[in-house]
């Protein structure tokens, strides 16, 4: 009797664990999910049993219904062939021990009800048992064992084909046939910035084959939609071996569906996209692992320590087993998370976090590294430390793809930025070139000697006289901070007037320079239109 309990209980394992697994891609929470699916099970086990019960007793007349029910949620609930395959296992059990002392009458064609000939039983009535426990005729369990293994298979499979993104990958073909580039009904057709037009015509007018090979991540003419809401349109650029490519705009811009689609949690509507010369949109399985990838959000299991953490990731690369102390400790020391290595995910703070995540990304030397938001949380000492290690990855021939609401960051790290609005380019190029290009003004700070009240006043009358346009942005203990908008000004002529001041006022020392990229990019953002 308990081998065939167990028979039973591990066969009901291998249906309900994957049944399980699918139904929890229904929920988003956890705590739900488990209450919801306590729920189910509730009313596909013990509530089924009561109804195939109830309608089977004779004197309601139904027994054909309660047949014809339980074939059904035998096919369709493990749950309920659980409690049917123990309830019969338990019935059959006590009915054979009671009937054994009668056996010798039936051999005597003697009448009893524990025969199983119909003719020797009173009226024709016999009670349901069965020799073999395994009969497939109730009340053996042969049809529940079949039943639950044939579930197992199936919903193994389900969950193998939604795994391996099958139905997806069949809907999103379907959905590509006679694709074609589509634009928001009443949209403007805004022309693009000179910088952004000439990479759109490199790529466009390229040779496929050489720009796959000369960029480690191209993207062409990559779309995505939303329905009839497009998110993304028609982005060309070509990101370079040991480039820095940083990918900036406000919520809403089409920065992160850009990543989705990169990353492939999303696909890609229209257009190609190629990771050293693999295609995002039918080779991503071989893409991904040449990728490294830290999300704007820590994907860690709080559980495991840092040391562990690393550990799987470099297992799940390919690295030898002799290699990965090494590897681990050079990592967290590179990220200076040394001391908290051993610690669990779950006692780190926000910034130590965001260092494990980008460990992990660089794990195995990925040639191209996305690196989504990576120094949010960290201290200055941290976010500069880590800035000193994302130079090397990237000056060792790296491709890294940067998004950040930084620009002192970006204009540390990026050899190249774009600036999305509504999902188009509105600028490329060097930190550099597009402060040149768009910055419009410069930014004048004037430290004085002492912080006597005439002495201030007195640079104050100085910079209202020689630059009229100049604006006080920020003053704090003699410290003052001018905007100048008037463009016309020489470098030379500004520097001049300013050595001349020094040396006949009580100023120590002076700055000078353009505009920063944060105000080009609030420039870029106030005055292009939101699509709603």
């Amino acid at each position: 009797m308990p081998g065939r309990v167990l028979l039973v209980i591990l066969c009901f394992g291998l249906a309900m664990l994957p049944l399980t697994y699918l139904l929890s891609f229904f929920f988003s929470i956890p705590a739900s999910g488990y209450t919801r699916l306590v729920m189910i099970n509730v009313i596909t086990g013990l509530a089924t049993l009561i109804i195939v019960t109830t309608f089977k007793a004779p004197a309601l007349d139904l027994v054909d219904v309660g047949k014809s029910l339980e074939w059904v949620f035998l096919v369709l609930f493990p749950l309920f062939s659980l409690g049917t395959a123990i309830s019969n296992l338990n019935s059959n059990y006590n009915l054979l021990k009671a009937c054994e002392p009668f056996k010798n009458q039936c051999e005597n064609q003697t009448e009893n009800v524990c025969c199983s000939n119909t003719l020797q039983c009173p009226g024709g009535v016999c009670i349901e048992m069965v020799d073999n426990y395994l009969d497939w005729s109730s009340p053996g369990i042969g049809r529940n064992i079949v039943f639950f293994l044939l579930g197992a298979v199936v919903y193994f499979g389900l969950l193998l084909l939604i795994e391996f993104r099958v139905f997806e990958n069949i809907l999103y073909r379907t959905r590509m046939i006679g694709f074609k580039r589509r634009k928001i009904p009443g949209a403007s057709e805004e022309p693009d910035d000179s910088d952004v037009a000439e990479e759109r015509a490199r790529i466009r007018m390229g040779n496929p084959d050489i720009l796959r090979k000369t960029n480690d991540l191209l993207l062409s003419d990559v779309s995505k939609f939303y329905g009839n809401f497009q998110a993304v349109d028609q982005l060309c650029v070509g990101v370079k071996r040991g480039e820095c490519f940083g990918l900036l705009g406000v919520n809403g811009a089409g920065k992160t569906s850009t990543f989705k689609m990169l990353t492939g949690d999303e696909k890609i509507s229209g257009g190609e996209a190629y990771v050293n010369g693999l295609s995002l949109k039918t080779h991503m399985k071989q893409a991904h692992q040449i990728i490294g990838y830290c999300p704007q959000f820590d994907a860690l299991i709080d559980n495991l320590t840092g040391r562990e953490t690393l550990q799987m990731y470099c297992l799940l690369r390919g690295i030898p087993n002799s290699e990965i102390p090494q590897i681990i400790n050079k990592l967290a020391d590179d990220l200076m998370f040394t001391k908290h290595i051993d610690k669990k995910v779950m006692a780190y703070s926000g910034g130590n976090k965001r260092k494990l995540s980008t460990a992990v990304a660089l794990v195995g030397d990925p040639p191209v590294v996305y690196l989504d938001e990576p120094t949010t949380g960290m201290d200055v000492v941290a976010k500069r430390h880590l800035w000193n290690v994302i130079c090397q990855v990237r000056d060792s021939g790296k491709c890294i793809v940067l998004t950040s609401h930084s620009m002192e960051e970006c204009e540390a790290l990026c050899t190249r930025i774009a600036i999305m609005v509504n999902g188009r380019f509105k600028c490329l190029g060097s930190p550099q070139h597009l402060k040149s290009k768009f910055a419009e003004g410069y930014t004048l700070t004037i430290k004085v000697n002492n912080n006597s009240e005439t002495d201030i006043q007195a640079v104050k009358e100085f910079v209202k006289t020689s630059l009229q346009d100049a604006m006080l942005r920020e003053e704090r203990e003699g410290l003052m901070t001018y905007y100048i908008a008037n463009t016309t000004l020489t470098w030379s002529k500004m520097f001049g007037m300013m050595e001349e001041a020094k040396t006949r006022l009580s100023i120590e020392d002076y700055s000078l320079g353009q505009t920063s990229l944060e105000q080009v990019r609030y420039a870029f953002l106030l005055l292009v239109p939101r699509k709603r």
